[in-house]
């Protein structure tokens, strides 16, 4: 399962529930239960774990779930054959990279950025950051590896190139 947390603390010591972003290390959580997910996301400045887990008609659940007591605060079942990226929530471009990464079009290297993008906009209020997830991609050989670059630019235009469809069963 893919999550979005390090395993290093601060003081270079193995923290399992530690998660560091480029200005500050949060203790974390206890991470909720999985229940299938294929994906576990902590927010840090939401304060929410996000599970991304694949229903059985090609759908996804996106459980939006409390630290405090693990319960789960929303649910929403995204169907990726809808999704718009030009005019998408946070919640449905989560769920169109992990749907997108599962049939193997890419890996999941665009989560962190997406919450970034996403941070002023509520979890299910549509907005287009593909100009910014493009201009990131451009510029992403400054600071990756070269291999990390293509998985980048492979997970970017996956994403650039999504048109809504019927998905076939």
């Amino acid at each position: 399962m893919n999550t979005s947390f390090n395993s290093v603390c601060a003081l270079s010591q193995p923290c399992p529930d530690c998660y560091k972003n480029t200005t500050e290390t949060f203790v974390m959580p206890k991470r909720p239960p999985e229940n299938g997910a294929i994906s576990q996301i902590y927010e840090t400045k939401r304060n929410i774990f996000i599970n991304i887990t694949p229903e059985k008609d090609e759908k996804m659940a996106v459980d939006i779930i409390s630290p405090k007591n693990h319960e789960i605060i929303e649910h929403y079942v995204v169907d990726p054959s809808e999704i718009q990226p030009d005019n998408a929530s946070y919640v449905e471009m989560l769920a169109l990279e992990k749907y997108l990464v599962m049939k193997g079009e890419c890996e999941p290297v665009l989560s962190g950025f997406l919450t970034i993008l996403y941070e002023k906009e509520g979890l299910n209020e549509k907005a287009n950051h593909l100009d910014e997830i493009k201009r990131s991609s451009d510029n992403s050989l400054t600071y990756l590896s070269f291999d990390d670059y293509l998985k980048d630019r492979k997970a970017t235009y996956a994403i650039l190139d999504w048109k809504p469809h019927k998905l076939k069963s």
